[in-house]
């Protein structure tokens, strides 16, 4: 398997948690589940990656061009999920 680095930047999740956002939890254990690495930090906060699976890195917080800029925009992710977002 090929590694890659997909960033979500927008709020995933069925339920609402104590904090009021939306429940990740489901989605990082079908993620997990399936042989990816959920990471609640950016890929430079990481640390080493396993190579040969698929890390996705949850950033909700990021909305605005500039966040989405500052993190992204060096083509340091393969993949972005995200709605209602600028991209």
């Amino acid at each position: 398997m090929t590694s890659a680095n997909i960033l979500i930047c927008d709020f995933v999740g069925l339920r609402f948690g104590a904090d009021g956002n939306p429940d990740h939890s489901e989605v990082r254990a079908y993620i997990e589940a399936k042989g990816g690495v959920f990471h609640q930090t950016g890929i430079a906060k990481a640390g080493a990656l396993d190579p040969g699976k698929l890390h996705f890195f949850y950033q909700p917080q990021l909305s605005t061009r500039a966040e989405l800029l500052a993190e992204a925009g060096d083509g340091r992710y393969d993949a972005v999920i995200a709605a209602a977002t600028f991209i």
